[in-house]
């Protein structure tokens, strides 16, 4: 049974990792973040409205990653103060659009992202990673753009 978090995420859609599940690695979200998570999540319906309007049309948001324990950040040798271990922050792509034409549209929205970086790595994959502030922080709309484990460069910030 699923645990609907907002309209459009569950829980189970935040803790999802193919990495993890073909390692067997656990990739259980503590209670103590569940809050963070739950912010997460309004924000990315926020995103979902936007990119839908855009195009009128109903639009995914396709997560590739969202939450991730310690364990499996070492493991896929994410930074150690990634956001997503802190549940605040999600990788993603959408059913329509084009990933860039869907970067700068958030990019140029007064939505209230912390970071957003465009980005891809060696293999060729692209996704967008958005994350929201700590909570009662101010957002820093800090923009990137680069490959995965190299340099990225900022584009802009807030």
């Amino acid at each position: 049974m699923s645990t609907q978090i907002t309209p459009h995420f569950t829980k189970e859609d935040c803790e999802r990792s193919s990495y993890a599940i073909a390692h067997n690695l656990e990739n259980k979200i503590p209670d103590k973040l569940m809050p963070n998570i739950t912010r997460l999540c309004e924000f990315m319906e926020e995103i979902r409205s936007l990119v839908c309007g855009h195009y009128g049309q109903d639009v995914k948001i396709l997560p590739s990653s969202i939450y991730r324990g310690k364990v499996l950040n070492l493991a896929i040798k994410g930074q150690p103060t990634s956001q997503h271990c802190r549940g605040e922050a999600m990788d993603f792509h959408t059913s329509v659009g084009e990933l860039d034409d869907v970067f700068e549209l958030i990019e140029e929205s007064d939505l209230e992202y912390d970071q957003l970086i465009n980005e891809s790595d060696v293999e060729g994959h692209h996704w967008i990673h958005a994350s929201i502030p700590d909570e009662g922080k101010k957002a820093r709309r800090d923009v990137l753009k680069g490959e995965k484990g190299n340099h990225l460069t900022r584009i802009s910030q807030g």
